[in-house]
C-alpha cells in the first residue's frame, strides 16, 4: 500500500521530467540586463514560473514544468494563450533562442536518423546473439553464473554492451545498483527510491528466470542489449529491504548491540523476527545461563513511511499489518532483569523503607504515570496519523482520473454523472484535506464517495476542466526536438521491452507446459496407484465379509443341528419312557390274566371249550384337549418352544424366543398362561412385559399355541397307534403262550 506521500511523489516526477524547464532557466540566465529588469523569476512549488513586468512585452508568459500540468497540489497558476511570434525587426543578437546551437534539421530527418540508429543497434544485437550462441555450443554451459559481482561489460555511447579486452565472455551480466539521484542531479524522494529498487528487483527476477530456462543465452541477450528502464507502478507494493537493530540490556547494562540490513519486506514476519529471537536467546544462554531471569519489557521503535516520528510499542505483537506494510526500520530494545547478577535483589534504600500494603514493583521499574500517559498520547497521535493517511489514500484511489481525454488524466478529478455529465472538476490538495477532515468529523452526508453539499458547491464554483485550461505554453524548437527525441526513445524502449517480455513469455509458457505435463503424469500415476489400492481394499473387505458370512452360516447350521439333536434325544427319551410305562402295564395285565385263566381252568371241566374273552386294555376317549391330567405341563411348554424354534430362521427372533423359553421355565408357566399373554393389559401380559419379553412375540403365542395343539395331538395319536400295535402284538404273544400251556 503506498504511503501518504502524494506531494513527495509529485515532486519526484517533476524532477525527472524538467529538462525543458532547465533550458528556460539557462535562457533567462543569459538574458540582457534590460530583460532582467523586465522579467522576474519566482520559484514556486512544482516548477519554475516567470512573471512579466512592465509594458514593453504586451503579454505575460508563465513557464511551468510538466509536474504543474498533472494536477499537483500547488497554488493556482494563470494560463494564457500563446502570444504571436515577434516581428523580424525586433530580433537582436543577444536573444537566448538565437544563442542556442540548434541544427536546422526537420523532425522527419531526426526520426529517420533515429530509425537508422535503431536498425544498426538491432544488427549489432543479432551479431552478438549469434556469437554468444556459438560460444555456448563450443564451451557448453560451464560458466560461473553466480559470479555477478564482476562486470565484464562496458557501455558505449549508444547504450550497447561490448566485451572489454582481457575479460572472459559471459552469458550473463550483473544488475547495477539503483539510482539515488534524478536526471537533474537532485536526490530522489522515498517514493522514487522505492521505484528504482523495484526496477532492479524486477531485472534480477527476470534474469533469474532467464537462467532457469533452456534458452538462457537468448533471454540474456535481450536483457543485456541495453539498459532498459522498466516502468513499475508506484502504487504496487515492492519487496524492499527492512533494517533491524537489536539492543539487549541486562540489569540496565547494555550487553549486545547488533544490526541486520539484508531482510526483505516479504520475510519480515519469519526471517526478521526469528533472527531477533535467536540473538536474544543466545545472549540469555551466554550471560544468564540457568539463573532465573525476568523480561521487563520489549521496547520496539518502528520507523515508518506514514508517520513523522518512530512508533513505539511495548511488545512485538502490538503493531498490526497496516504498520508493518509501511515499516522500513525496526529498533528493538529488550530489557532483562536477573537477581543473581546483582549485588542484592533490591536497592539499598529499599531496606530502610517501612513495610506497607502497596504492591511491590519489579526491580529497576518506575511507576511513572506521566511517562505512560505521554507514550499513550504519542501512540494515539500516530494512530490518528495512520487513519488520516489511509483515508487520504482511499480518496486518491477512488477519485484518480482514468479518462485519457481529460487534461487532468491520472490525477484527481471529481465528476458526478447525474448532476453534471461529461464534466470533470479538479481536486486540489486542500480539497482532499478538507474532505478527509469532514470524514473524520463524521459530517452528515460526507463519505468516501460523497464530499458533502458545501464542499461540492466549492468544487463546482471553480468550474469544470477544459482542454486549454491545464496546457502549457507553446514549446520552443529545442523543446519540440527534445520532446520528439524523448518520444522516440520511449518508443524504442517500449519496443525492446515488449520484445523481451514476449520472449520471456514464450520461454515461461514452454516451462509451464513442461511443468503441467509432468504434474499431469504424476497426478495420473498417483490416481492409478490410489485406484489400485482402493480396489485391493474393496476386494479384501469383500473377502473378509464373505468369510464372516460363511462362518456365521456354519455356526448357524451347527446350532440348528445341535437343537435338532437335543429335540430328537428329548423325543426319544419321552418315547422310551412311555413305552416303558406301557410295558409295565402290559406285564401287570398279563400276570392278572394268567391268574384269571388259572382260576377259570380249575372251575370248569377240561373238555369244555374256553368261552372266556380276553379283556382289552382300557382306552380313554379322545378329549378336546390333547393333554392328559397325568402329563407334565411344563414339559409340554418346553416342547412348545422347541416347536416354535424349529420354524424360525431370524437370529434376533430366535434370541428373544430362547430368552422367553428360559423365563417360562423359571416362572413355571403353562400353555394357558402363554395363550393369555396375547390379551392386551391382562395380568400375564403385564408380567411378561415386566420380564422384558417383546410384545410382538407375546401377540403370536395364541396363534402358535393353537397350531401346536394340532401338531401335538397328531404326534400323540401316532405314538398311541404305535403303543396299540405293540400291545396287540404282546396280546397275541400272550394268547399263543396260554394256548400252548393249555
Amino acid at each position: 500500500m503506498p504511503p501518504k506521500a502524494t506531494r513527495t511523489s509529485t515532486r519526484s516526477s517533476a524532477r525527472q521530467k524538467i529538462p525543458s524547464t532547465r533550458i528556460l532557466e539557462q535562457i533567462d540566465a543569459t538574458a540582457t540586463p534590460a530583460r532582467e529588469q523586465r522579467v522576474a523569476t519566482t520559484p514556486r512549488r512544482g516548477g519554475l514560473a516567470t512573471r512579466a513586468r512592465g509594458a514593453e512585452r504586451p503579454w505575460r508568459t508563465t513557464h511551468v514544468g510538466r509536474a504543474a500540468s498533472v494536477g499537483r497540489a500547488t497554488r493556482a497558476v494563470t494560463f494564457e494563450p500563446v502570444p504571436p511570434a515577434p516581428p523580424k525587426a525586433q530580433k537582436s543578437v543577444d536573444r537566448p533562442v538565437e544563442a542556442l546551437s540548434i541544427p536546422c534539421v526537420s523532425l522527419e530527418d531526426q526520426a529517420d536518423q533515429l530509425v537508422a540508429k535503431l536498425a544498426s543497434i538491432r544488427k549489432l544485437q543479432e551479431a552478438k546473439s549469434q556469437r554468444a550462441r556459438l560460444i555456448q555450443e563450443v564451451k557448453g554451459n560451464d560458466e560461473d553464473d553466480n559470479d555477478d559481482d564482476e562486470d565484464a561489460y562496458d557501455t558505449t555511447s549508444n547504450g550497447v554492451h561490448v566485451v572489454e579486452a582481457g575479460h572472459r565472455r559471459r552469458a550473463t551480466s550483473s544488475v547495477g545498483p539503483p539510482r539515488t539521484h534524478g536526471w537533474d542531479g537532485k536526490p530522489l524522494s522515498i517514493q522514487g527510491l522505492r521505484r528504482e529498487q523495484g526496477k532492479k528487483d524486477l531485472q534480477r527476477e527476470l534474469k533469474r528466470r532467464g537462467r532457469e530456462t533452456p534458452d538462457t543465452c537468448d533471454a540474456q541477450e535481450y536483457m543485456d542489449s541495453e539498459e532498459i528502464d522498466f516502468r513499475v507502478d508506484p502504487a504496487a507494493p515492492h519487496d524492499y529491504i527492512v533494517n533491524f537493530q537489536l539492543i539487549v540490556r541486562i540489569n540496565q547494562a547494555k550487553v549486545l548491540t547488533t544490526a541486520r540490513s539484508d531482510v526483505k519486506r516479504s520475510v519480515v514476519s519469519n526471517e526478521g523476527f526469528e533472527w531477533v529471537d535467536d540473538a536474544l536467546q543466545k545472549v540469555i544462554e551466554e550471560r544468564i545461563g540457568d539463573s532465573d531471569s525476568d523480561t521487563a519489557r520489549h521496547h520496539v521503535a518502528i520507523k515508518s513511511l506514514s508517520g513523522r516520528v518512530p512508533i513505539t510499542h511495548e511488545d512485538v505483537d502490538d503493531f498490526g499489518e497496516e504498520t508493518l506494510s509501511h515499516a522500513i526500520k525496526f529498533t528493538i530494545e529488550a530489557k532483562l532483569q536477573c537477581a543473581d547478577l546483582t549485588a542484592a535483589a533490591l536497592p539499598r534504600k529499599d531496606l530502610k523503607r517501612k513495610a506497607d500494603d502497596s504492591p511491590a514493583l519489579t526491580p529497576g521499574e518506575r511507576n511513572d504515570r506521566t511517562k505512560q500517559l505521554r507514550a499513550q498520547h504519542q501512540a494515539e497521535r500516530m494512530e490518528g496519523y495512520r487513519v488520516r493517511a489511509n483515508q487520504l489514500e482511499n480518496l486518491h484511489n477512488e477519485w484518480r482520473c482514468r479518462d485519457t481525454s481529460c487534461p487532468n488524466n491520472n490525477q484527481f478529478c471529481y465528476f458526478n454523472v447525474a448532476e453534471k455529465p461529461n464534466a470533470h472538476f479538479k481536486l486540489s490538495a486542500p480539497d482532499m484535506d478538507s474532505w478527509v477532515s469532514a470524514i473524520e468529523r463524521a459530517d452528515t452526508g460526507v463519505s468516501r464517495y460523497h464530499p458533502g453539499d458545501d464542499m461540492k458547491a466549492r468544487i463546482y464554483a471553480k468550474g469544470p476542466i477544459t482542454r486549454g485550461q491545464l496546457e502549457s505554453n507553446k514549446l520552443t524548437p529545442a523543446q519540440r526536438i527534445r520532446e520528439s527525441e524523448d518520444k522516440l526513445a520511449d518508443m524504442r524502449i517500449k519496443c525492446e521491452e515488449l520484445r523481451m517480455r514476449a520472449e520471456m513469455s514464450r520461454l515461461q509458457e514452454r516451462q509451464d507446459d513442461r511443468e503441467r505435463r509432468r504434474e499431469e503424469q504424476e497426478e495420473e500415476a498417483e490416481r492409478r496407484r490410489e485406484e489400485r489400492q482402493r480396489q485391493r481394499d474393496r476386494d479384501e473387505r469383500q473377502r473378509q465379509a464373505e468369510a464372516r458370512e460363511e462362518e456365521r452360516r456354519r455356526e448357524e447350521r451347527q446350532r440348528q443341528r445341535d437343537r435338532d439333536e437335543r429335540q430328537r434325544q428329548a423325543e426319544a427319551r419321552e418315547e422310551e419312557r412311555r413305552v416303558q410305562e406301557v410295558r409295565v402295564r402290559e406285564e401287570a395285565y398279563r400276570r392278572q390274566e394268567i391268574v384269571h385263566l388259572n382260576a377259570t381252568r380249575s372251575t370248569q371241566s377240561v373238555n369244555a371249550a374256553p368261552s372266556h374273552q380276553i379283556p382289552t386294555l382300557p382306552s380313554n376317549p379322545l378329549p378336546s384337549c390333547p393333554f392328559d391330567s397325568q402329563e407334565d405341563e411344563w414339559n409340554v411348554v418346553d416342547a412348545f418352544f422347541v416347536y416354535i424354534l424349529s420354524s424360525v430362521a431370524n437370529q434376533a427372533a430366535r434370541t428373544e424366543l430362547e430368552h422367553a423359553r428360559e423365563v417360562a421355565a423359571t416362572n413355571f408357566w403353562t400353555l394357558d398362561d402363554l395363550k393369555s399373554m396375547g390379551i392386551h393389559n391382562s395380568d400375564m401380559y403385564k408380567e411378561a412385559i415386566g420380564e422384558g419379553l417383546p410384545y410382538g412375540i407375546l401377540r403370536t403365542f395364541g396363534r402358535r399355541v393353537k397350531a401346536f395343539k394340532s401338531y401335538y395331538r397328531a404326534s400323540k395319536q401316532r405314538r398311541e397307534e404305535i403303543v396299540a400295535a405293540e400291545r396287540r402284538r404282546q396280546e397275541e404273544a400272550i394268547r399263543g403262550s396260554v394256548t400252548d400251556q393249555s
